[in-house]
């Protein structure tokens, strides 16, 4: 596994470190590659993979595999003082269509939109 990125996280509480690395995708066939990840805590070491049609593909699911696999875990685990939700978010699904994917898009720049314009009222008072 040729690691091209890793993250440390870490309990608030007891400090325990868990270390995620991600392997650079390698190409299965003409359409399939596979991006594979492994997280090691002081439990002892899991990985996981997943796959895509191009590196980038792989990659981007490999994050939302990642999330699952450290949702696992009973600790609340932090990386550079955010939660594990922001360490790794959640991606907006594609499987169920451009159409889907475009509405929840669009609902999540709208309620950006607000809180921004929210802020900007709060600190002009």
């Amino acid at each position: 596994m040729e690691v091209i990125a890793s993250r440390v996280l870490a309990d608030p509480v007891t400090g325990s470190e868990f270390h995620v690395s991600v392997a650079k995708p390698v190409q299965k066939s003409a359409d399939e590659w596979i991006g594979e990840f492994t997280v090691s805590s002081p439990r002892g070491a899991s990985s996981g993979y997943a796959y895509g049609s191009d590196a980038i593909q792989a990659l981007m699911l490999c994050m939302d595999a990642i999330r699952q696999e450290l949702s696992r875990y009973p600790e609340a685990l932090h990386w550079n003082g955010l939660s594990l939700d922001l360490a790794f978010p959640k991606t907006l699904p594609i499987v169920l269509g451009e159409d889907f994917y475009y509405k929840v898009e669009s609902h999540v720049e709208d309620e950006i939109e607000k809180y921004v314009e929210a802020a900007s009222r709060r600190r002009g008072k």
